[in-house]
C-alpha cells in the first residue's frame, strides 16, 4: 500500500505540473516544486562554475608546463659556434627551430637542431619566413646541450652577406640575457 500511494502521488504530481486534472487529485504546493527546480538550477550553476573554474586552472598552467628555462636543457658553460647549410626550419609554438648540417673536421656531416626564440619575436627582429631558405650557409653562435644530443640554443645567426640576428629568447636565464642587461 505506501509503494502504491507514493506511485499515485507522484503520477499526480507529473499530472499537475502539465496542468492535467486526475480522478483522484490533492493540491500540490507550489512552493514546493519552485524550491526543487531552484535547487537544481543552483547544483546546475555551481557545477558549471566548478567546471569553468577546473578548466580555466588546467589551461592555465598548459603554457606553464609547455615551457623551460634556458639552464633546464642547454649549459651556458658549454658555448658553441656552428658552420652549417640549413635543412629545415620550424616555425612552430614556444620556439622555432633551425635544423642545420654541420660537416665536422672528419669530413663527416651531422644534423643539428638550433632553439631560436618564438615565431613572433624573430619576426620583429627581422626574420621571415623566406630568411632561412634550405641550403642557405650560416653560422649559428649558441649553447650545447646538456645531454650532448646534437641541439644547441641558439644566441645569434650570421649570414654569408654578413648580416647578424639574434635568435634567442630574453628571460630564459641565458648568458646573453645578462649582456642586455
Amino acid at each position: 500500500m505506501i509503494g502504491e500511494n507514493r506511485f499515485w502521488k507522484l503520477k499526480h504530481i507529473v499530472a499537475n505540473r502539465a496542468g492535467l486534472r486526475t480522478r483522484q487529485s490533492f493540491p500540490v504546493r507550489a512552493a514546493t516544486v519552485r524550491e526543487r527546480m531552484a535547487g537544481c538550477l543552483r547544483l546546475s550553476q555551481a557545477s558549471a562554475t566548478a567546471f569553468l573554474l577546473a578548466t580555466l586552472l588546467l589551461f592555465a598552467a598548459a603554457p606553464a608546463r609547455a615551457h623551460h628555462a634556458f639552464a633546464a636543457e642547454f649549459d651556458a658553460k658549454k658555448p658553441i659556434e656552428l658552420h652549417g647549410t640549413v635543412t629545415k626550419m620550424e616555425w612552430i609554438n614556444p620556439h622555432a627551430w633551425i635544423y642545420i648540417d654541420v660537416t665536422g673536421p672528419d669530413g663527416k656531416t651531422e644534423s643539428w637542431a638550433i632553439e631560436a626564440g618564438t615565431p613572433n619575436t624573430l619576426f620583429r627582429r627581422g626574420f621571415t619566413k623566406d630568411s632561412l631558405k634550405a641550403g642557405t650557409q650560416i653560422v649559428v653562435n649558441g649553447y650545447r646541450a646538456k645531454d650532448g644530443s646534437n641541439r644547441a640554443n641558439g644566441k645569434d645567426v650570421t649570414f654569408p652577406d654578413g648580416r647578424k640576428l639574434f635568435l634567442g629568447t630574453s628571460g630564459t636565464g641565458a648568458p646573453y640575457d645578462q649582456e642586455i642587461k
